[in-house]
C-alpha cells in the first residue's frame, strides 16, 4: 500500500512522474474529492490499529505455539512462519506506507539502497505469506485425505525444506527489484522508464497477482473442498449404531484443528478476492480525471486494507474456532477447564 504521493498500487505506474511543484498543485486538486480524502484518512487512521494489533496477536500465536501444546510439529512450524511473515508484511509494508501517507516521508527514498531492498522485501513477504499458509492447507489436505502418508510426509524434516525451498523460488522471482529498483530522478522509487518499465508494468503486474492472490486462492479453494468432502464422506460412511465414541472423535477433529484452518483458508480467501478483483479492474480502469482517480482510490485503500487485515486477525481465528489453540492460550494464562479441550 503506498500513498498518492508516488502511486495508489504497488506497481507504480499508474501515476505520471511529476516535479515536486506540479506534485504539490496535485495534491491540492485532487484534495477537492471526497472520495479521495476518505482514503487518506482510512490509510491515516487504520493502519497503526492493524501494526498495533497484528504485532501483538502474531506475538501471542508464536508463544503460543512454542508451547507444544498445540498441534503436531509440522503444523506448529508452518503457523510459527506464518506469525512471523505477516509481521513482516506489516512492517515491511503497511508501516512504511502509513509514514508515506502521514509525514510524506517514502522510506525507500532515504538512501540508494533502501529503495530496491525495501521493495524486495515487501514483495517477498507478500507472496510468502500467501504461499505459506497454501502450505499449511496442503499439510491439513494429506493429513486429513492421506492419514497414512502423512506420517511420512508431514514431518519437521520435510517441512523445513519445503518452506526453505519456498523462500528461494520467491527470492528467486523477486531478486529483479534488487537489480533495476531505483529512485528516478530524485522523486520517486519506481522502475526506470524503458525495458523494465514495461516488464513490470505488462507482465510483472500480472504474474504478482497471480503469486500473491489467483493462484494461492486456486490452490487453497481446491484442498478445502477435498477436505470437507473427505470428512464429509467420512462421518456418512459410519453405521448409526457403531459409530460412537468413534464418530465423535472424528468430529472432534473437524472441530479442532481441521475447523481452524479451515476458518483461516476461507478468511483469507474473503480478504484478499477484493484485492485480487481490484488488481483486475484497475488494469483497464479510466484514469484520465481526478474523479477516476479519487474513486480509484478509494478502491484501492478499502481493498488494500482487506488484504492486510489478513496478517491482523489469525489469533483471533485461531481462538473461535480452534479448540485445541484455545485450550492452549487458555493454559498459558494460567486459566484451565473453562473450555473442554478439543480433539
Amino acid at each position: 500500500m503506498e500513498s498518492l504521493s508516488t502511486q495508489y498500487f504497488e506497481n507504480e505506474s499508474k501515476l505520471p512522474t511529476t516535479t515536486n511543484q506540479e506534485h504539490i498543485v496535485y495534491r491540492d486538486s485532487i484534495f477537492n474529492y471526497p472520495l479521495f480524502n476518505a482514503a487518506e484518512w482510512l490509510f491515516g487512521v487504520v493502519p497503526p490499529f492493524l501494526i498495533v494489533s497484528g504485532t501483538l496477536f502474531n506475538i501471542l500465536n508464536i508463544i503460543v505455539l512454542s508451547t507444544g501444546r498445540f498441534g503436531n510439529v509440522s503444523t506448529r512450524i508452518l503457523l510459527t512462519v506464518l506469525a512471523l511473515t505477516d509481521t513482516v508484511v506489516l512492517y515491511a509494508a503497511l508501516m512504511r506506507s502509513w509514514i508515506d501517507t502521514v509525514w510524506w516521508i517514502d522510506l525507500r527514498m532515504l538512501t540508494h539502497a533502501s529503495c530496491p531492498i525495501l521493495t524486495f522485501i515487501s514483495y517477498c513477504s507478500y507472496h510468502f505469506s500467501s504461499w505459506n499458509l497454501v502450505l499449511v492447507t496442503l499439510e491439513r489436505f494429506v493429513s486429513v485425505c492421506f492419514p497414512f502418508r502423512a506420517r511420512k510426509i508431514c514431518t519437521k524434516k520435510w517441512t523445513i525444506v519445503a518452506l526453505i525451498t519456498l523462500a528461494c523460488l520467491i527470492s528467486l522471482v523477486n531478486c529483479h527489484f534488487l537489480v533495476f529498483q531505483k529512485i528516478e530522478d530524485n522523486i520517486a522509487c519506481t522502475p526506470p522508464r524503458g525495458t523494465y518499465f514495461i516488464f513490470i508494468t505488462k507482465y510483472f503486474y500480472w504474474a504478482d497477482l497471480a503469486m500473491r492472490s489467483g493462484l494461492p486462492f486456486v490452490v487453497i479453494i481446491l484442498c478445502n473442498i477435498c477436505i470437507i468432502y473427505t470428512v464429509s464422506r467420512s462421518l456418512s460412511r459410519r453405521n448409526p449404531a457403531s459409530a460412537g465414541e468413534s464418530a465423535t472423535n472424528q468430529g472432534s477433529k473437524l472441530n479442532s484443528m481441521t475447523s481452524m484452518l479451515l476458518v483461516v483458508s476461507f478468511t483469507f480467501i474473503t480478504l484478499t478476492l477484493p484485492v485480487m478483483a481490484f488488481f483486475l479492474y484497475i488494469s483497464s480502469a479510466p484514469n484520465s480525471t481526478y474523479s477516476d482517480i479519487a474513486r480509484n482510490y478509494f478502491l484501492y485503500a478499502v481493498t488494500h486494507l482487506l488484504y492486510y487485515l489478513n496478517s491482523t486477525v489469525n489469533f483471533i481465528l485461531y481462538c473461535l474456532s480452534g479448540s485445541k489453540f484455545r485450550a492452549a492460550v487458555l493454559n498459558l494464562f494460567g486459566v484451565q477447564n473453562c473450555f473442554k479441550h478439543g480433539g
